[in-house]
Protein backbone atom coordinates (compact mmCIF):
# COMPACT_ATOMS: atom_id res chain seq x y z
CA UNK A 1 0.00 0.00 0.00
CA UNK A 2 1.43 3.18 -1.19
CA UNK A 3 2.16 6.10 1.63
CA UNK A 4 -0.95 8.50 0.12
CA UNK A 5 -3.40 5.27 0.45
CA UNK A 6 -1.99 4.70 3.96
CA UNK A 7 -2.59 8.17 4.79
CA UNK A 8 -6.26 8.44 3.26
CA UNK A 9 -7.10 5.34 5.08
CA UNK A 10 -5.80 6.38 8.68
CA UNK A 11 -8.02 9.83 7.84
CA UNK A 12 -11.14 8.21 7.20
CA UNK A 13 -10.65 5.87 10.40
CA UNK A 14 -10.73 9.51 12.74
CA UNK A 15 -13.64 10.69 10.44
CA UNK A 16 -15.68 7.41 10.97
CA UNK A 17 -14.95 7.33 14.49
CA UNK A 18 -16.00 11.29 15.05
CA UNK A 19 -19.23 11.14 13.72
CA UNK A 20 -20.35 7.78 15.24
CA UNK A 21 -19.23 9.74 18.71
CA UNK A 22 -21.44 12.18 17.27
CA UNK A 23 -24.34 10.10 16.69
CA UNK A 24 -24.11 8.79 20.21
CA UNK A 25 -23.41 12.33 21.96
CA UNK A 26 -27.49 13.93 21.99
CA UNK A 27 -28.71 10.13 23.18
CA UNK A 28 -31.43 10.59 20.31
CA UNK A 29 -29.26 8.01 18.27
CA UNK A 30 -32.34 6.96 15.80
CA UNK A 31 -33.52 10.66 15.07
CA UNK A 32 -29.65 11.65 14.74
CA UNK A 33 -29.20 8.66 12.36
CA UNK A 34 -32.52 9.88 10.38
CA UNK A 35 -31.05 13.58 10.34
CA UNK A 36 -27.66 12.32 9.31
CA UNK A 37 -28.90 10.72 6.16
CA UNK A 38 -31.22 13.35 4.71
CA UNK A 39 -28.75 16.13 5.56
CA UNK A 40 -26.26 14.19 3.33
CA UNK A 41 -28.65 13.98 0.11
CA UNK A 42 -29.39 17.52 0.84
CA UNK A 43 -26.42 18.65 0.62
CA UNK A 44 -24.78 16.47 -2.26
CA UNK A 45 -27.47 16.99 -4.16
CA UNK A 46 -26.40 19.83 -6.59
CA UNK A 47 -22.89 17.93 -6.97
CA UNK A 48 -24.61 14.98 -8.01
CA UNK A 49 -26.56 16.92 -10.38
CA UNK A 50 -23.80 18.19 -12.13
CA UNK A 51 -22.14 15.00 -12.66
CA UNK A 52 -24.79 13.42 -13.60
CA UNK A 53 -25.35 15.78 -16.45
CA UNK A 54 -21.51 15.97 -17.56
CA UNK A 55 -21.44 11.99 -17.45
CA UNK A 56 -24.72 10.43 -18.10
CA UNK A 57 -26.08 7.76 -15.96
CA UNK A 58 -24.31 4.97 -14.06
CA UNK A 59 -24.21 1.92 -16.03
CA UNK A 60 -26.86 -0.64 -15.60
CA UNK A 61 -24.27 -2.99 -13.21
CA UNK A 62 -23.20 -0.11 -11.13
CA UNK A 63 -26.90 1.11 -10.52
CA UNK A 64 -27.53 -2.31 -9.11
CA UNK A 65 -24.77 -2.68 -7.03
CA UNK A 66 -25.09 0.80 -6.05
CA UNK A 67 -29.34 -0.39 -4.88
CA UNK A 68 -27.83 -3.78 -3.09
CA UNK A 69 -24.79 -1.92 -0.93
CA UNK A 70 -27.49 1.18 -0.44
CA UNK A 71 -29.90 -1.34 1.16
CA UNK A 72 -27.03 -3.44 3.15
CA UNK A 73 -26.29 0.23 4.52
CA UNK A 74 -29.86 1.38 5.23
CA UNK A 75 -29.84 -1.98 7.81
CA UNK A 76 -26.41 -0.99 9.38
CA UNK A 77 -27.34 2.77 10.19
CA UNK A 78 -30.43 1.49 11.79
CA UNK A 79 -29.04 -1.53 13.30
CA UNK A 80 -25.61 0.93 14.70
CA UNK A 81 -28.84 3.70 16.41
CA UNK A 82 -30.86 0.48 17.94
CA UNK A 83 -27.57 -0.68 18.99
CA UNK A 84 -26.34 3.29 20.65
CA UNK A 85 -29.81 3.32 22.08
CA UNK A 86 -29.72 0.52 24.38
CA UNK A 87 -26.25 -0.17 25.24
CA UNK A 88 -23.02 1.63 26.02
CA UNK A 89 -20.80 3.08 22.69
CA UNK A 90 -18.01 0.98 24.29
CA UNK A 91 -19.82 -2.12 23.34
CA UNK A 92 -21.45 -0.96 20.23
CA UNK A 93 -18.78 0.19 18.23
CA UNK A 94 -15.62 -1.98 18.79
CA UNK A 95 -18.19 -5.07 18.05
CA UNK A 96 -20.06 -3.93 14.68
CA UNK A 97 -16.45 -2.83 13.08
CA UNK A 98 -14.92 -6.51 14.28
CA UNK A 99 -17.71 -9.16 14.06
CA UNK A 100 -17.55 -8.42 9.62
CA UNK A 101 -14.39 -9.46 9.65
CA UNK A 102 -15.11 -13.21 12.04
CA UNK A 103 -18.35 -13.57 9.51
CA UNK A 104 -15.81 -13.42 6.58
CA UNK A 105 -13.24 -15.76 8.20
CA UNK A 106 -16.68 -18.12 8.84
CA UNK A 107 -17.41 -18.06 5.26
CA UNK A 108 -14.10 -19.13 4.20
CA UNK A 109 -13.97 -22.28 6.71
CA UNK A 110 -17.49 -23.19 4.96
CA UNK A 111 -15.85 -23.25 1.28
CA UNK A 112 -13.28 -25.16 2.32
CA UNK A 113 -10.63 -22.29 3.00
CA UNK A 114 -8.64 -22.92 6.24
CA UNK A 115 -6.65 -20.48 7.79
CA UNK A 116 -3.07 -19.96 8.09
CA UNK A 117 -1.18 -19.79 11.28
CA UNK A 118 -0.97 -16.31 11.64
CA UNK A 119 -5.19 -16.15 10.94
CA UNK A 120 -6.05 -18.36 13.06
CA UNK A 121 -4.11 -16.07 15.83
CA UNK A 122 -6.04 -13.34 14.37
CA UNK A 123 -9.47 -15.03 14.77
CA UNK A 124 -8.63 -16.40 18.05
CA UNK A 125 -7.80 -12.36 19.86
CA UNK A 126 -10.75 -11.08 18.19
CA UNK A 127 -13.17 -13.64 19.54
CA UNK A 128 -11.74 -13.27 22.70
CA UNK A 129 -11.79 -8.83 22.63
CA UNK A 130 -15.17 -9.44 21.46
CA UNK A 131 -16.05 -12.08 24.49
CA UNK A 132 -14.39 -9.29 26.77
CA UNK A 133 -16.32 -6.24 25.27
CA UNK A 134 -19.83 -6.37 27.11
CA UNK A 135 -18.00 -6.80 30.72
CA UNK A 136 -17.62 -4.01 33.28
CA UNK A 137 -15.38 -5.92 35.14
CA UNK A 138 -13.67 -8.85 34.96
CA UNK A 139 -15.90 -10.38 37.85
CA UNK A 140 -18.67 -9.84 35.98
CA UNK A 141 -18.36 -12.82 33.37
CA UNK A 142 -21.12 -14.43 33.56
CA UNK A 143 -23.60 -16.11 30.35
CA UNK A 144 -25.98 -13.49 31.22
CA UNK A 145 -23.52 -10.73 30.35
CA UNK A 146 -23.91 -11.62 27.03
CA UNK A 147 -27.94 -12.25 27.08
CA UNK A 148 -28.74 -8.81 25.88
CA UNK A 149 -30.76 -7.13 23.21
CA UNK A 150 -27.99 -5.13 21.97
CA UNK A 151 -26.08 -9.03 20.46
CA UNK A 152 -28.95 -8.48 18.17
CA UNK A 153 -28.27 -5.24 16.96
CA UNK A 154 -24.74 -5.89 16.40
CA UNK A 155 -25.32 -9.01 14.73
CA UNK A 156 -27.20 -7.29 12.19
CA UNK A 157 -25.17 -4.56 11.60
CA UNK A 158 -21.96 -6.79 11.20
CA UNK A 159 -24.22 -8.85 8.36
CA UNK A 160 -24.96 -5.49 7.01
CA UNK A 161 -21.60 -4.21 7.24
CA UNK A 162 -19.97 -7.72 5.22
CA UNK A 163 -22.69 -7.26 2.75
CA UNK A 164 -22.33 -3.45 1.88
CA UNK A 165 -18.10 -3.94 1.92
CA UNK A 166 -18.17 -6.96 -0.38
CA UNK A 167 -20.77 -4.77 -3.15
CA UNK A 168 -18.61 -1.76 -2.72
CA UNK A 169 -15.43 -4.03 -3.69
CA UNK A 170 -16.77 -5.52 -6.93
CA UNK A 171 -18.36 -2.10 -7.48
CA UNK A 172 -14.72 -0.26 -7.22
CA UNK A 173 -13.46 -3.39 -9.69
CA UNK A 174 -15.85 -2.51 -12.01
CA UNK A 175 -15.30 1.30 -12.38
CA UNK A 176 -11.19 0.60 -12.36
CA UNK A 177 -12.07 -2.36 -15.35
CA UNK A 178 -14.25 0.61 -17.20
CA UNK A 179 -10.72 2.16 -17.47
CA UNK A 180 -12.27 5.43 -16.07
CA UNK A 181 -9.01 7.54 -14.84
CA UNK A 182 -8.56 10.89 -13.04
CA UNK A 183 -11.23 13.11 -12.51
CA UNK A 184 -13.60 10.68 -14.32
CA UNK A 185 -12.88 8.18 -11.68
CA UNK A 186 -12.85 10.57 -8.90
CA UNK A 187 -16.95 11.72 -10.28
CA UNK A 188 -17.75 8.05 -10.61
CA UNK A 189 -17.02 7.21 -7.03
CA UNK A 190 -18.38 10.67 -5.84
CA UNK A 191 -21.99 9.72 -7.88
CA UNK A 192 -21.81 6.49 -6.59
CA UNK A 193 -21.53 7.40 -2.74
CA UNK A 194 -24.20 9.54 -2.98
CA UNK A 195 -26.85 6.79 -4.68
CA UNK A 196 -25.60 4.67 -1.86
CA UNK A 197 -26.62 6.94 1.02
CA UNK A 198 -29.73 7.80 -1.14
CA UNK A 199 -30.92 4.24 -1.10
CA UNK A 200 -29.51 3.97 2.75
CA UNK A 201 -32.28 7.02 3.49
CA UNK A 202 -34.70 5.40 1.81
CA UNK A 203 -34.06 1.63 3.35
CA UNK A 204 -33.67 3.87 6.84
CA UNK A 205 -36.90 5.13 6.61
CA UNK A 206 -38.91 2.28 5.59
CA UNK A 207 -37.18 0.10 8.78
CA UNK A 208 -38.43 3.07 11.11
CA UNK A 209 -41.92 2.57 10.17
CA UNK A 210 -41.92 -1.23 11.53
CA UNK A 211 -40.28 -0.34 14.84
CA UNK A 212 -40.83 2.15 17.73
CA UNK A 213 -38.36 5.20 18.08
CA UNK A 214 -37.53 7.00 20.87
CA UNK A 215 -39.78 9.82 21.58
CA UNK A 216 -37.84 12.87 19.75
CA UNK A 217 -35.76 14.83 22.79
CA UNK A 218 -37.55 18.16 23.62
CA UNK A 219 -35.10 20.23 22.60
CA UNK A 220 -33.51 18.45 19.92
CA UNK A 221 -29.81 18.59 19.18
CA UNK A 222 -28.51 21.44 16.60
CA UNK A 223 -28.81 20.37 13.30
CA UNK A 224 -25.35 21.19 12.30
CA UNK A 225 -24.08 18.32 14.37
CA UNK A 226 -25.75 15.50 12.09
CA UNK A 227 -24.66 18.02 9.12
CA UNK A 228 -21.19 17.34 9.99
CA UNK A 229 -21.48 13.80 10.94
CA UNK A 230 -23.09 13.46 7.60
CA UNK A 231 -20.13 15.08 5.39
CA UNK A 232 -17.59 12.79 7.28
CA UNK A 233 -19.80 9.85 6.74
CA UNK A 234 -19.71 10.87 3.30
CA UNK A 235 -16.00 11.70 3.08
CA UNK A 236 -14.76 8.53 4.70
CA UNK A 237 -17.16 6.48 2.43
CA UNK A 238 -15.96 7.85 -0.67
CA UNK A 239 -12.21 7.97 0.73
CA UNK A 240 -12.15 4.28 1.05
CA UNK A 241 -14.07 3.01 -2.16
CA UNK A 242 -11.00 5.24 -4.14
CA UNK A 243 -7.86 3.72 -1.96
CA UNK A 244 -9.48 0.04 -2.68
CA UNK A 245 -9.43 0.65 -6.61
CA UNK A 246 -5.18 2.00 -5.63
CA UNK A 247 -3.99 -1.09 -3.85
CA UNK A 248 -4.29 -4.96 -4.71
CA UNK A 249 -4.23 -5.53 -1.01
CA UNK A 250 -7.79 -4.89 0.01
CA UNK A 251 -7.35 -7.02 3.04
CA UNK A 252 -4.58 -4.48 4.22
CA UNK A 253 -7.36 -1.51 3.56
CA UNK A 254 -9.87 -3.33 6.32
CA UNK A 255 -7.06 -4.14 8.73
CA UNK A 256 -6.32 -0.60 8.65
CA UNK A 257 -9.28 0.66 9.20
CA UNK A 258 -9.82 -1.09 12.34
CA UNK A 259 -7.50 1.54 14.39
CA UNK A 260 -10.99 3.66 14.26
CA UNK A 261 -11.83 1.15 17.03
CA UNK A 262 -9.07 2.42 18.91
CA UNK A 263 -9.87 5.77 18.54
CA UNK A 264 -13.79 5.61 19.12
CA UNK A 265 -13.23 3.72 22.43
CA UNK A 266 -11.08 5.86 23.86
CA UNK A 267 -12.97 9.19 22.96
CA UNK A 268 -16.34 7.38 24.54
CA UNK A 269 -14.32 6.79 27.64
CA UNK A 270 -13.18 10.88 27.80
CA UNK A 271 -16.33 11.46 26.73
CA UNK A 272 -18.75 9.76 27.78
CA UNK A 273 -17.30 8.66 31.00
CA UNK A 274 -18.55 5.13 30.53
CA UNK A 275 -17.66 2.27 32.97
CA UNK A 276 -15.27 -0.88 32.35
CA UNK A 277 -12.47 1.23 31.14
CA UNK A 278 -9.62 -1.32 31.80
CA UNK A 279 -11.68 -4.75 30.57
CA UNK A 280 -12.96 -2.76 27.55
CA UNK A 281 -9.82 -1.09 26.50
CA UNK A 282 -7.94 -4.40 26.81
CA UNK A 283 -10.49 -6.26 24.79
CA UNK A 284 -10.24 -3.16 22.47
CA UNK A 285 -6.65 -3.57 22.16
CA UNK A 286 -7.18 -7.23 21.63
CA UNK A 287 -9.37 -7.00 18.66
CA UNK A 288 -7.88 -4.38 16.92
CA UNK A 289 -4.14 -6.82 17.05
CA UNK A 290 -6.49 -9.60 15.47
CA UNK A 291 -7.52 -7.53 13.12
CA UNK A 292 -4.48 -6.54 11.85
CA UNK A 293 -2.73 -10.02 11.88
CA UNK A 294 -5.44 -11.28 10.15
CA UNK A 295 -5.31 -8.19 7.06
CA UNK A 296 -1.16 -8.37 6.94
CA UNK A 297 -0.23 -11.97 7.29
CA UNK A 298 -3.73 -13.40 7.61
CA UNK A 299 -3.16 -14.77 3.98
Amino acid sequence: MSLLALTVVIASTFMQAAWNLMARHGRAESHFMRRLLLSTCAIWLAPALVAEFMQGPLDTRLLTLVAVSGVCSGIYFRSLAKGYESSDFTIVYPMVRALPVLLLAACDLLRGSVPSAAGWTGILLVVVGCFLVPLRAWRDFHPRAYMQPVVVWVLIGALATMGYSMIDKVASDHVRETGAVGATMVITILRYTYYYIVVATITNEVLSRFGRAKPAPARPAALRYPIIAGILNYLSYAMIVWVYQTTAQVSYVVAFRQFSIVIGVIAAFVIFHEQGKFVRITATLLITAGLLIIGLWGN
